[in-house]
């Protein structure tokens, strides 16, 4: 493990002093609580070497396996603040973060409410943030994993999937590590947590519609009639949910070869992609009437409320699967690579940075096709 001294300027003119940690490709950091004064300041020279030798001793100590929990220098009384408040505080500044989609913001009022719930299932409510360490977090992860329920839209609940649960965990993290740099909290106790005990992050399965679900899909009523195109041309261009809700008419053109939709820069990767527009494609695009090169091309709701609409049309159309909306993304990708069998066209076509991720669409089909193969073994 590599730990470094470093320091921050605040808006005070001081400087806070802050352990970077970094191990194995993660990195994380303490803030211990020190700070350096001005040059200008009164005994500034003093001050600031007191600090810093205290730095390098909490160095030390970790260098030596000492947590911060271990070292014996609680908060004061003045510094402490309840978990419920922290979290309250931090939720405002969320939101009045305008550039933060709605989707991401509902998924952390989501987790506050659950942390919320676990600190009522300890019977600890008014715990305060001097009090997050290995063990809340691994309690917390317990209590995710094992007790806590979510209501389905059919009044029911059920238990939370592994990749919902990996993604709490991830916006844990942000909120953790922001009362990090905050001096809140010492550390964000996930990184004393053993690989064991921390939620890893389940096999992509990358569900797709094979070509028969995906007619059966589109003979399904609905009356959400513009979800459903949105969807299916989603699933003839591979484009995110995040790109067709951004999509103009401006963004697509008539090329020599047809006409083919032009993005300079995805939402997701910032790269810019062509993509050619095919007849099953164009079957579900609205018609533009009077609409100028501005205006969208779908006027669709939240990624969330279209999965709703999905999901309930998957189930008429008889299909198993998790179907979302980036399901068509999916189903574009392996049915056209399996058509073409040119991995470096279709990586193209999904404006990926890298081959090396559409290769996960070419082990999906290959594990189809094995699967396929030992079908025979129950004939002869």
């Amino acid at each position: 493990m590599r730990i470094e001294i470093r320091t921050r300027e605040l808006k005070n003119g001081n400087r806070t002093i802050y352990l970077d940690y970094y191990d194995k490709g993660k990195r994380w950091y303490e803030y211990p609580k020190l700070y350096l004064v001005p040059d200008s300041a009164p005994h500034a020279k003093e001050l600031n070497k007191n600090a810093m030798d205290k730095a390098v001793a909490i160095r030390a100590k970790r260098l030596l396996g000492e947590t911060p929990e271990e070292d014996g220098n609680p908060l004061k009384e003045a510094d402490k603040i309840l978990v419920s408040t922290w979290m309250d505080e931090y939720a405002k500044a969320m939101h009045a973060n305008t550039g933060l989609s709605p989707d991401y913001l509902k998924h952390f009022d989501t987790l506050i409410r659950m942390v919320n719930d676990y600190l009522a299932h300890i019977k600890r409510p008014r715990l305060t943030m001097d009090c997050i360490d290995r063990d809340f977090y691994r309690g917390f992860l317990h209590y995710m994993t094992d007790v806590y329920e979510c209501r389905t839209s059919d009044g029911g609940t059920r238990r939370l999937a592994k990749s919902t649960m990996h993604l709490f965990q991830l916006k844990m993290n942000t909120m953790l590590n922001q009362a990090a740099r905050d001096g809140v909290i010492k550390c964000n106790p996930y990184h004393l947590l053993s690989r064991d005990e921390r939620i890893k992050k389940p096999t992509d399965q990358r569900d797709f519609l094979t070509r028969e679900e995906l007619h059966r899909l589109m003979e399904v009523e609905t009356r959400s009639t513009t979800t459903k195109m949105a969807f299916l041309f989603s699933c003839f261009t591979g484009l995110r949910y995040s790109d067709l809700k951004q999509l103009k008419w401006g963004n697509i053109e008539r090329s020599q070869s047809g006409m083919v939709i032009r993005i300079e820069a995805m939402k997701k990767t910032e790269k810019p992609v062509t993509v050619p527009l095919g007849t099953n494609a164009m079957a579900w695009m609205p018609e533009r009437g009077d609409k100028t090169l501005d205006d969208f091309v779908f006027d669709i709701g939240t990624c969330g409320g279209c999965n709703a609409v999905l999901k309930k049309m998957a189930k008429r159309a008889g299909i198993n699967k998790r179907v979302s909306f980036h399901t068509g993304r999916h189903s574009f990708a392996t049915l056209t690579l399996a058509a073409t069998n040119d991995i470096a066209t279709v990586s193209r076509l999904l404006g990926h940075t890298s081959v090396a991720t559409t290769q996960i669409y070419a082990e999906v089909l290959m594990e189809d096709k094995i699967a396929a193969v030992n079908k025979l073994n129950g004939i002869f």
